[in-house]
């Protein structure tokens, strides 16, 4: 799942997603690249609440 997948489920009716290893890259962990995770969590959350 993706965000832009993320949009069409929930636009289809959708009330839950799982969203997983996409969500928490592992290598965007292992980098530190917390600024990654954080800023596709709040693309999330921006499509869920569209």
């Amino acid at each position: 799942m993706n965000v832009v997948n993320l949009r069409e489920i929930i636009a289809a009716g959708a009330f839950a997603v799982g969203m997983g290893g996409n969500l928490v890259n592992k290598q965007w962990i292992e980098a530190g690249n917390y600024i990654a995770i954080t800023k596709l969590a709040r693309e999330c959350v921006e499509a869920v609440t569209e």
